[in-house]
């Protein structure tokens, strides 16, 4: 069954949440040809006495998948909203990689894309090379540079771009310092797609600082005392009570979680919680700083909407800074 032929009859195997998420990884050709392209149409009604049009609002319409399969209403939008194709992005993003010099015949693409397509994610994957890469613990266990890229065609996610650091046993991406240096200076995470050339250009010049910026981050230690007051406090107060105490629970015991008892108060250190499944990757416990990162990462990750993935991500450094702060 194919790609599309999955999406028109909702069969996946993609984790779901709020909207159906399908996924795909291949090379750039391959992702070109999955991605849907759409129109913008007048939202109107046709009836005995002609067409009645919206004078405020337009229809995004969806383009046949396949010859077998019919254009598909997406979402409505005001006159004034500017629609940007996945496919712009797609390329634009290739052509800021080509531009920077990286072999585009060696960069792998994760696609993943809602149900109806009008949001989609856009993982590249650089070369697996010593410029683009940080090492953990021998070659099994390393990051690579990645380029991130999200689109919506209905209003509910805006452009935003990133590059992060993937790591490869734990599928975690932890975005890289000087990007979201960039995204705090702009006070909006969000950019429009032709900045996608200057925010590559200006984050590769500073790869080696990231490595020892993060070299740093594995060699200051933290205890438990610490761990669980940043948790209880500034983690608390910026992710949450459910959040903070799934990332003291993995931090100390590789394992994710959730409430045991969903309505017993007290500080998320205090929080009766049962076990999960096993979080790939994990120190155990977690007695440096870069590992609790990797805890942070792994929670932002498994969120299922997009939207709320870009917004705990953005957000790790600053968190990390209050532990380091401590």
């Amino acid at each position: 069954m194919s790609f599309y032929q999955e999406m028109e009859r909702g069969d996946s195997s993609v984790k779901q949440g709020a909207s159906r998420m399908f996924e795909e990884n291949a090379s750039i050709e391959e992702i070109a040809k999955l991605l849907p392209t759409f129109t913008s149409q007048d939202f109107a009604v046709t009836h005995e006495k002609g067409t009645t049009i919206n004078p405020r609002l337009m229809v995004i319409v969806r383009q046949g998948l396949s010859k077998e399969t019919p254009p598909m209403p997406i979402a409505t939008v005001s006159k004034s909203y500017e629609l940007v194709q996945h496919h712009t992005v797609l390329r634009t993003a290739c052509d800021a990689l080509d531009r920077a010099g990286i072999n585009l015949n060696k960069v792998s693409v994760n696609l993943r894309m809602t149900e109806l397509g009008e949001q989609v994610s856009l993982s590249f994957l650089l070369p697996k090379e010593e410029d683009y890469l940080f090492r953990l613990d021998g070659d099994d266990d390393h990051m690579r540079l990645r380029l991130r890229c999200f689109n919506s065609v209905d209003r509910s996610l805006r452009f935003m771009a990133y590059l992060d650091w993937f790591r490869m046993v734990c599928t975690n991406g932890l975005m890289m310092w000087s990007t979201h240096l960039a995204i705090r200076r702009r006070h909006c995470p969000y950019l429009n797609v032709p900045e996608i050339g200057k925010l590559l250009s200006t984050s590769m010049k500073g790869i080696v600082r990231e490595k020892n910026y993060y070299s740093k981050w594995l060699k200051i230690p933290i205890d438990e005392a610490r761990l669980r007051e940043w948790v209880d406090g500034p983690l608390r107060k910026h992710w949450g009570v459910r959040l903070a105490a799934r990332t003291l629970h993995i931090a100390r015991t590789g394992y994710d979680a959730d409430f045991a008892k969903p309505f017993e108060p007290g500080r998320p250190s205090e929080k009766s919680m049962k076990q999960t499944r096993q979080v790939p990757g994990a120190w155990v416990p977690a007695q440096h700083v870069f590992a609790v990162s990797q805890v942070l990462a792994w929670l932002a990750k498994e969120r299922h909407d997009i939207q709320d993935q870009i917004e705990l991500t953005t957000q790790i450094h600053d968190v990390i800074q209050q532990l380091l702060e401590k």
